[in-house]
């Protein structure tokens, strides 16, 4: 499985670009991490500061707000999410996708953390980043449902292990 989705980032990029809605509502609940491709971070960006400036993003006024920051992105990466297929209509859907493969590329990162922790035999290491990624999806209402759960019975299990000095 992918940890990102061109069409899917596309996608939430060109709905912005169709709905004003779309483009307050995304720049809400989205952040330039919820993208993979740096291009398109740099573009949601773009969107952020126009939305946050009372403006309505459009191809000229992205364009424009890249160049004043030395942003450099092709222009055929801003025409391709203009001919994006994405419909306003699923627009929540493909936000909500776009949450789900940052929160994997996430696991995948803390997986390598997880792993080096193990290797070097680093429990209290390992204890804490469990801890943080517990906490981190019970305030993020994005997560996919029972990671909270899930990671909470690990560290009580870890926890009691601790205790009884079963580690």
């Amino acid at each position: 499985m992918s940890i990102y989705s061109d069409e899917i980032e596309k996608s939430v990029l060109s709905c912005m670009l169709m709905a004003e809605d779309c483009a307050k509502n995304g720049c809400g609940i989205l952040q330039d991490d919820d993208f993979f491709l740096s291009a398109h971070k740099a573009i949601f960006a773009s969107m952020q500061t126009i939305v946050t400036h009372g403006a309505i993003p459009d191809i000229s006024l992205i364009s424009a707000e890249l160049q004043k920051q030395n942003i450099p992105v092709e222009l055929d990466t801003l025409k391709e999410i203009m001919m994006a297929v994405g419909s306003t209509m699923n627009f929540e859907n493909y936000v909500s996708k776009l949450k789900v493969l940052r929160f994997l590329r996430g696991c995948e990162d803390s997986g390598k953390q997880l792993a080096g922790l193990a290797a070097k035999k680093d429990i209290d290491g390992v204890y804490a980043l469990l801890e943080k990624l517990r906490t981190s999806a019970v305030e993020d209402a994005s997560e996919p449902e029972n990671v909270a759960d899930i990671l909470s019975q690990v560290v009580i299990k870890m926890d009691d292990d601790r205790r009884n000095g079963n580690v």
